[in-house]
């Protein structure tokens, strides 16, 4: 029975992570765009460069944690 409900919590983990490696990036640099559209009025300029930036920096710190998961896994 432990074994099983700490799959289910480890799984919980690593999605509450894929979502932070996402979101947060994202996020910021959205907020970030936003500020400096509005302090240099060149709207939309930033706010596309942060969702792209955001996105791109997303998966490359997605992609590093899934490896580091198959990494640990191989080690097995």
């Amino acid at each position: 029975m432990k074994s099983s409900q700490n799959k289910v919590l480890a799984a919980l983990a690593l999605a509450w992570q894929v979502g932070f490696l996402i979101v947060l990036p994202m996020g910021i640099l959205l907020l970030g765009g936003l500020w400096l559209d509005a302090k240099l009025n060149s709207a939309p300029l930033f706010v596309l460069a942060g969702m792209v930036t955001g996105t791109v920096l997303g998966a490359v710190l997605l992609t590093r944690r899934v490896m580091r998961i198959l990494q640990d896994n191989d080690d097995l």
